[in-house]
């Protein structure tokens, strides 16, 4: 299966924005936009939301700790060795609504990304739920860089 980056359906890039929100695709599926497509139809408040909170984040600096609540980082997430430093799992949120969408950093010689992983719906006492969320959203993360050093690797 190919692993890719897309745009974010719905945002639009700014001059101000400091790193573009992109999302991975993994065999022609995202979980980042099918979730955020969900939030669009079935739940507009959520999805209008998180997007305001991509347009906000985009436009700072990291580290975002001290800047703003809109952003969290996974305490689960330990890198494994292959994962640049730097790629942990941070969390965007919906503030004050629920969704929350996972997602990475990644700088390349076209600008800082924040590549956007899977998304969650946060509920009151949801919180083992959260850490499946956020270990899936890592395992996702994982998986794109595997594939992109298996490609580097077959360059030889």
């Amino acid at each position: 299966m190919t692993v890719t980056l897309r745009d974010i359906p719905g945002h639009e890039p700014s001059p101000l924005d400091k790193r573009r929100f992109v999302a991975v695709v993994i065999g022609g599926k995202s979980p980042a936009i099918e979730e955020l497509n969900e939030w669009r139809k079935s739940a507009p408040e959520h999805y209008r939301r998180i997007m305001a909170a991509m347009k906000k984040v985009a436009r700072m600096d990291r580290p975002y700790m001290g800047q703003t609540k809109l952003v969290e980082k996974s305490s689960r997430d330990k890198l494994p060795v292959g994962i640049p430093a730097g790629s942990e799992v941070f969390e965007l949120k919906g503030i004050p609504e629920p969704p929350r969408l996972f997602f990475f950093h990644l700088d390349t010689v076209r600008g800082p990304l924040a590549v956007c992983l899977s998304g969650y719906h946060k509920t009151t006492g949801s919180g083992r739920r959260q850490d499946g969320a956020f270990d899936a959203a890592g395992a996702i993360r994982n998986r794109f860089f595997s594939d992109i050093i298996k490609a580097v690797g077959d360059l030889k």
